[in-house]
């Protein structure tokens, strides 16, 4: 029990960051686009 929610908790911050990447990815495009 006690190891799957630590896999979870390890498994959130990846899936968050790959998020906040993706963000930066689409607000760098759609600055360009604005140029």
């Amino acid at each position: 029990m006690m190891r799957e929610k630590n896999n979870k908790k390890e498994m959130k911050p990846q899936r968050a960051k790959k998020g906040i990447f993706e963000d930066g990815l689409l607000q760098f495009s759609f600055l360009l686009s604005e140029l």
